[in-house]
């Protein structure tokens, strides 16, 4: 994974490459006006979770995942 955050008052943001098995995704969130910082940061955590996790099950399950995984 490689990633940039970044972050100003009550703004967050980070953008990353993320490596799945058989896959490979980019993502970008960003908070605005936020009078929790830290809940912005988890949000966008927590976001970047479920991506993860939609690209990993669909490694698993797609022609594209399976023929990387024989090669």
């Amino acid at each position: 994974m490689a990633n940039k955050p970044g972050e100003l008052e009550a703004v967050r943001t980070d953008s990353g490459i993320v490596l799945v098995p058989n896959r490979l995704f980019a993502i970008s969130g960003m908070t605005a006006c936020d009078r929790d910082e830290r809940a912005a940061d988890r949000a966008i955590s927590e976001v970047a979770l479920e991506a993860y996790r939609y690209f990993e099950m669909r490694g698993k399950t797609s022609e594209y995942g399976r023929a990387l995984a024989s090669s």
